[in-house]
This record gives structure tokens, C-alpha cells and sequence, in this order.
């Protein structure tokens, strides 16, 4: 069983996580999102989440076909979160009591054994270490699964709020335009591989309603990258689409809410064995839903 790696570069549980809050302007001005973190020791929430990834690689050599490469994962766990120390906007120690951790990839279905066990997260983005209870350490398994969900691997995340939500009021059924590029650095795509002036993002402000006692607001992100470049390699129709749906409190002070998102990057590039010239179709498919509730 490999680590796999999680679509955190969709930034599902920093911004579920962390709440956002959306004040009222002056009549007639709309909606203005407060853009600061709120989150705070204390809080305490139900974490749920389903995600998973497909990856289909086509190679051909000389206009035919000479191998296919599948792979697919998933992945699904219940936790009860609770943020026990900070540091500025940071979390700095947290603990998570696992109600279920599954994993699924092409070995088949594995048994993590975190269920009914609580894992202390301690440390900065990058570098968090986990233990359980008894200062005893997960096993490799355990530690690489935990590591790809609940930590970043490059270190602190873009603030989420900076890069979806908008700086000027927004009236009810509002839009907004986003800034591709720093959208693309989040999803993986380097600023020298980006074609900024073939991509698009923009945000809408679907609703504002009443859940756990609070006013929510749903916001729908659509993001569209032009990608010129993998890896140094030149890249022919590349693509990435992106679309998240969030829902948020909208004073903030609640850590509840939700993030359900897809994401899809298709290209053709070309690798070289020898003097062998290969070219490789390939399509990533990202998938998933993280949500925050009340403990009951």
C-alpha cells in the first residue's frame, strides 16, 4: 500500500476548517466576505469525507498503441476534530478520534485500523507530526495516509479565502472574477506552465440561509487552465478544469460548513527512450466532499 496523496490542492479541509464570515455593507451594497481567519482553540466538529482520484495514461509509438496504464483510488473517514492549540492563524496541535478510515486503491480494500483511536497532530504546515494518545507513533502505513490528509506536504496552503472569495461587496445572486494564476500555483500548475491569458475563474453567490443555528452562504467557484507545460515538457491541449461548492457560516462563528469539488487535467505530452519518440494521452480525474458538522 502506496501513500496517496489527497486533492489538498483543492484545499478541502482548510476551508471547511476554517470559516469564513460574510458581513452585511450599506443597503444596497450586497454582501462583503470578511477575509481573515477565524478559527480558534476550542472549536470542536465532525469531519466527514469521501475522495478519490482516477489517472489514465495512453502511450503510442508510431501512431499505435503500446500500453495503457490505469489507476484509481478512494478513500472515505469520519473524525471528530477538535483544534487544541494556535499560534497566530495557525493550528499548531489538534486531535482527531476516528470513527472510520478506509482505503481503497488497484491492491484492493485496506484496513488503516484508526477506527475508534484518537491521533494528536502536533507541529507547522509541513512538518506536523502524529502520535496517539500514548505517545506512541501510527506505523508506516498509518503515518503516510494521515500525513496526505491532514497535513500540507509544501508547507502553510494559500489562504483559500484570498483565492475564491472576493475583496468588494457582492449583491444576491452576485459574480466575481478570480485571478487564474494564483488559482494555478494552488492546483499545481507553476506560473511558467500556466497560459494565463487562455484561463478563466470566477466565483457566483448561489444563496444565503439558516443551518445550525446560523446564516450560511453557498458560493460556486468555476476554474478553467490553459496548461502549456508538465514538468518542463512541452504540453499539447492542456486542461484543467476545476469546480468547487462550498457552503459557509456567514458570521463566522461556527466551523461548520461543507466543500464538495471536481477536478479534471487532460493533456498529450511526449516522452523519449533512446531515440524511441512515445506520445502519452493522459486524463487526472479528482473527486470529492468534505464536511463539518455539530458533534452530537
Amino acid at each position: 500500500m502506496k501513500p496517496r496523496a489527497t486533492s489538498r490542492t483543492v484545499l478541502a479541509a482548510a476551508l471547511v476548517a476554517a470559516a469564513v464570515g460574510i458581513a452585511r455593507g450599506d443597503e444596497g451594497e450586497g454582501l462583503r466576505f470578511v477575509r481573515e481567519t477565524l478559527s480558534r482553540e476550542g472549536w470542536r466538529f465532525l469531519q466527514t469525507a469521501q475522495l478519490g482520484e482516477k489517472v489514465l495514461r495512453r502511450y503510442e509509438h508510431d501512431g499505435k498503441i503500446v500500453t495503457t496504464e490505469k489507476g484509481d483510488w478512494r478513500t472515505a473517514y469520519e473524525c471528530e476534530f477538535e483544534i487544541l492549540r494556535m499560534e497566530g492563524d495557525e493550528v499548531r496541535e489538534a486531535k482527531a478520534r476516528f470513527r472510520k478510515a478506509e482505503l481503497a486503491d488497484k491492491d484492493g480494500e485496506h484496513d488503516l485500523k484508526l477506527a475508534g483511536k484518537t491521533i494528536v497532530i502536533r507541529g507547522v504546515p509541513g512538518k506536523r507530526e502524529f502520535f496517539f494518545e500514548d505517545e506512541t507513533r501510527p506505523d508506516e502505513h498509518q503515518a503516510a495516509w494521515l500525513e496526505a490528509h491532514f497535513d500540507e506536504a509544501d508547507g502553510k496552503r494559500p489562504d483559500p479565502r484570498a483565492l475564491f472569495l472576493p475583496e468588494e461587496p457582492v449583491p444576491a445572486d452576485g459574480t466575481w472574477k478570480l485571478a487564474p494564476g494564483p488559482i494555478g500555483i494552488a492546483l499545481g500548475v507553476p506560473k511558467g506552465e500556466l497560459a494565463a491569458e487562455e484561463s478563466t475563474a470566477g466565483g457566483h453567490l448561489d444563496k444565503v440561509y439558516d443551518q445550525h443555528g446560523k446564516k450560511f452562504a453557498d458560493v460556486t467557484v468555476d476554474v478553467t487552465l490553459a496548461r502549456s507545460a508538465l514538468e518542463g515538457a512541452p504540453l499539447k491541449d492542456g486542461k484543467l478544469v476545476w469546480k468547487g461548492i462550498f457552503q459557509l457560516p456567514v458570521d463566522g462563528s461556527v466551523p461548520y460548513g461543507a466543500l464538495e469539488h471536481h477536478l479534471r487535467f487532460s493533456g498529450i505530452t511526449v516522452a523519449y527512450r533512446g531515440s524511441e519518440k512515445y506520445v502519452i494521452h493522459f486524463s487526472v480525474e479528482r473527486e470529492g466532499k468534505v464536511v463539518a458538522v455539530p458533534v452530537e
